[in-house]
């Protein structure tokens, strides 16, 4: 398994765009892959015109209520 990550702390540097094209790019290359969009406005999830919801969001998931 290979995990890539991408994090800054400025906004706008185009970590989603890139982590969803890296995502994109290993599926279509027969990759299994998984992008977990932790992003409270969940820009990865609209990229990828997923309409999901999930009350409580990743802090709920992670805090093992989920």
């Amino acid at each position: 398994m290979k995990v890539i990550a991408t994090a800054a702390a400025k906004g706008g540097v185009g970590k989603t765009s890139i982590a969803v094209n890296l995502a994109v790019l290993a599926a279509r290359a027969g990759v299994r892959s998984l992008l977990w969009d932790l992003d409270p406005q969940a820009a990865s999830t609209h990229c990828l015109r997923m309409n999901v919801t999930m009350n409580g969001g990743a802090a709920k998931m992670l805090g093992g209520e989920s």
